[in-house]
């Protein structure tokens, strides 16, 4: 029951800041040509932030200290949004 409130208040501000990110990023034309680097994009605002620019068209540079997440974050992005520009993933 402990670990419910933070595991929700996470999974509230992960969709918050998704749908922000969607809707002041919604212009194509403000994003073109961008490219974005997000540092501890393997989980938490990092990733929801990878997930909302990388729907948006944003090229993005990942960077996270565990590689295995990175990795299944960056196969999540090309998989859902079926962009076919590679993520960079760095270590």
């Amino acid at each position: 029951m402990t670990v419910m409130g933070p595991v929700l208040a996470a999974r509230v501000a992960y969709r918050t800041l998704h749908v922000m990110i969607s809707r002041t990023f919604s212009s194509k034309k403000v994003l073109c040509g961008k490219v974005v680097l997000i540092t501890g994009a393997s989980s938490g605002l990092g990733e929801a932030l990878a997930h909302a620019l990388y729907k948006c068209g944003v090229r993005l540079i990942l960077a996270a200290r565990n590689t295995e997440k990175l990795e299944n974050i960056k196969e999540t992005l090309l998989k859902t949004y079926k962009i076919r520009e590679e993520v960079v993933a760095s270590y």
